[in-house]
C-alpha cells in the first residue's frame, strides 16, 4: 500500500517554477513524463524516405517531427569527413535509401530507453542516447554509426517540441532557454547565392556560396540586403553564361536536354558542351544526350572521351549511351570496337531495346557491307527479327548496299517488299537509288 501511496505520490509530484515577469504570480506544472515513442518511415517532397516520430506524454501531450534536411545521399558525395553517418536500408527498394532500419532502431531501441523520463531535459537527453545508446566516436565527434544521425536527430527534435509544450512556451523560447540565450534577437539572415561541388556536378571547389549581411542595422534591412544581392549576382551569371543557368528549372533534365539537343542540331557543338557544364546537376540522361550530340556531329573521338568521363563519375549507362557510342563506332570503322560496346550493352540488359538493336545492326550491317560479305549482313538481319525487334530505315539501307555489291536482285527486291508491306515503311530516294544500282550490277539497267 505504502509502495502504491509512493507511485501516486510520484505520478502526482509538482514542480514550481517562478515567473519573473509575472511578478509574485506561481506556476504549478505537473511532472509530466514520456509514454509513447513511435518512428515511422515517410517521404521527403522528392520522393526520398525519410523518419517521423511522434511522442505522447502522460499529461497527453502530442509532439511531432520529421528530418526533412538533405540526409538521403547514399553516394556520400556531400559528406564531410567530420559529418555523422546516415543509416540506410540498401537493397533494391526505394534504390537503397530506405530508412526501415532507422526506423526499427528508435521503436526498438531508442523509444524503449526514454519512456518515463522528463521531456524537459532536452540535453541530458540528447547525451543519453549519442554517448550512451550509441556510444561510437571517432577522430572527430560522436559519429552515430550504431543508431543512426538521422534516428537521433528526429527523435532530438521531436523532443524539443515536447518540451515547449510541456512548459507552454513556444518553441523558440524553450530554444533559447536550452541554449541559455537570454535576450531574444531575430536572427542574420543566411542567402545561398551559388551551389557548387560535387553535389551538383560542378568543378566549382566550394559546395555552397552563402552570403551574411552582418553590417545590417536591422533584419528588414539584411533581408533586403540578400535579395537584392541575388538579383544583380543572377542579372551577372545571365549575361555571361546565358539564361539556362540561372533559370530555376534550367538544372532540370527534360529542360537540360532540350538545351543541349538544340546547340548540337545547329552544329554548334560547343555551345551544347558548354551548356551541359553548366547544368545544376548532372544525370545518366544528361550525360547520355551530350555523348549523342557528339556523335551526331561526328566527333568520334570526343564522343569516346565523353564516355569514359561519364564512367568516372559513376553514371550507369542507358540504351542512348549504347546506340550513340555503337554509331560512333561504325562511323570511325572501329569494329573491334563496337564489338566490345555490344557485349556491355547485352550484359546491361539492353538486348530488347529497339534504339540500341537498329544500332548494333547498322554497326554489323554496315561493316559487312564495306567487306561484301552480304550473306552475313542478312544473317544478322534475321536475327534481328527473331528478338523481334524492329529495324529502321537506315538497317535496310545498308542490307540493300550488301546486297548490290554481290549482285542478289531477288533478295534486294524481297527487303524492298519487306520494308514498304512488313513495316510499314515510306520509302525515299535512298531505297530506290540502291534498288537501281543493284539492276545496274546484274545487267538490267
Amino acid at each position: 500500500m505504502a509502495g502504491r501511496n509512493e507511485n501516486v505520490g510520484q505520478a502526482m509530484l509538482l514542480a514550481f517554477s517562478h515567473n519573473r515577469n509575472a511578478g509574485e504570480t506561481w506556476v504549478v506544472r505537473e511532472m509530466v513524463t514520456i509514454k509513447t515513442v513511435k518512428a515511422r518511415q515517410v517521404f521527403r517532397n522528392r520522393g526520398n524516405p525519410t523518419v517521423e516520430v511522434d511522442i505522447i506524454c502522460s499529461n497527453g501531450t502530442f509532439s511531432r517531427a520529421a528530418v526533412y534536411l538533405n540526409l538521403s545521399k547514399v553516394d556520400r558525395s556531400s559528406i564531410g569527413i567530420s559529418e555523422p553517418l546516415k543509416l540506410k536500408d540498401g537493397g533494391s527498394d526505394y534504390l537503397g535509401k530506405g530508412v526501415l532500419n532507422v526506423v526499427e532502431n528508435v521503436n526498438a531501441i531508442i523509444g524503449h530507453a526514454l519512456i518515463e523520463k522528463d521531456p524537459t531535459e532536452q540535453t541530458k537527453i540528447d547525451n543519453f542516447r549519442v554517448q550512451v545508446l550509441d556510444g561510437t566516436v571517432n577522430e572527430w565527434d560522436w559519429c552515430k554509426p550504431k543508431l543512426g544521425a538521422t534516428a537521433i536527430l528526429a527523435v532530438s527534435l521531436a523532443i524539443c517540441k515536447t518540451g515547449a509544450s510541456v512548459k507552454y512556451l513556444p518553441l523558440y523560447q524553450h530554444s533559447a532557454n536550452l541554449t541559455g540565450h537570454k535576450t531574444l534577437v531575430l536572427p542574420v539572415p543566411a542567402f545561398n547565392e551559388l551551389n557548387g561541388g560535387s553535389p551538383v556536378g560542378s568543378e566549382l571547389a566550394l559546395q555552397k556560396f552563402m552570403i551574411l549581411p552582418v553590417r545590417a542595422s536591422s533584419f528588414k534591412e539584411a533581408m533586403q540586403m540578400g535579395v537584392e544581392v541575388y538579383h544583380h549576382l543572377k542579372a551577372v551569371i545571365r549575361n555571361n553564361y546565358g539564361h539556362a543557368v540561372t533559370s530555376v528549372h534550367g538544372s532540370e533534365t527534360n529542360v537540360g536536354n532540350a538545351i543541349i539537343n538544340m546547340y548540337s542540331k545547329c552544329r554548334a557543338i560547343y555551345a551544347s558542351d558548354r551548356a551541359f557544364a553548366t547544368m545544376y546537376r548532372s544525370d545518366e540522361v544528361l550525360w547520355s544526350t551530350i555523348i549523342g550530340a557528339y556523335e551526331q556531329n561526328g566527333l568520334g573521338f570526343e564522343t569516346f572521351r565523353r564516355c569514359r568521363e561519364m564512367a568516372v563519375a559513376e553514371f550507369g549507362p542507358t540504351q542512348f549511351f549504347f546506340a550513340s557510342c555503337i554509331s560512333t563506332c561504325f562511323g570511325l570503322a572501329a569494329l573491334d570496337v563496337g564489338r566490345q560496346f555490344h557485349s556491355l550493352m547485352i550484359k546491361a540488359g539492353f538486348v530488347g531495346d529497339v534504339y540500341v538493336g537498329s544500332s548494333v545492326v547498322d554497326m554489323y550491317a554496315k561493316g559487312l557491307t564495306q567487306h561484301g560479305r552480304a550473306d552475313n549482313a542478312i544473317q544478322i538481319f534475321n536475327e534481328l527479327a527473331k528478338t523481334k525487334t524492329d529495324p529502321n530505315k537506315t538497317t535496310f539501307i545498308y542490307l540493300f548496299t550488301a546486297c548490290s555489291h554481290v549482285g542478289l536482285l531477288e533478295e534486294s527486291m524481297f527487303f524492298f517488299d519487306m520494308l514498304c508491306n512488313n513495316y510499314k515503311m515510306e520509302p525515299e530516294s535512298e531505297p530506290y537509288c540502291c534498288l537501281v544500282d543493284v539492276l545496274g550490277r546484274v545487267g538490267k539497267l
